[in-house]
């Protein structure tokens, strides 16, 4: 999760944990012109089969890692550009973001 300064997309954190004000609330905004983004990692050491080195799991490969990227990586990146604190994390409106970019990864293919 965000503790630390850290941010990671794997299974050990729940996608809310994600969503963070990258600024830590600063106002400064001198001290803002020098913030150029924000980077969330991606470490895996749980798979859903053995397939490292063996493109026979390729597809179970991918399963399992987009489901750990995302969607926590496109909330992630949503709160890098337009942190808001009232869309708190376990509220209704919160919910309704997380589905809504679930809703949009699915459209396009992409599973998690």
């Amino acid at each position: 999760g965000a503790a630390g300064g850290s941010l990671y997309l794997d299974f050990s954190y729940p996608v809310g944990s994600v969503w963070v004000d990258i600024t830590g609330g600063s106002s400064n905004k001198s001290a803002m012109v020098n913030l150029i983004g924000a980077e969330a990692s991606m470490w895996m050491d749980k798979y859903e089969v053995n397939c490292l080195f063996d493109t026979l799991n390729n597809d179970a490969f991918v399963a399992t890692a987009s489901s750990a990227i995302f969607p926590r990586a496109a909330i992630a990146a949503g709160s890098f550009w337009r942190f808001d604190s009232n869309l708190a994390v376990g509220i209704t409106e919160f919910d309704s973001v997380v589905n809504a970019v679930k809703t949009r990864l699915s459209r396009r293919g992409i599973t998690y």
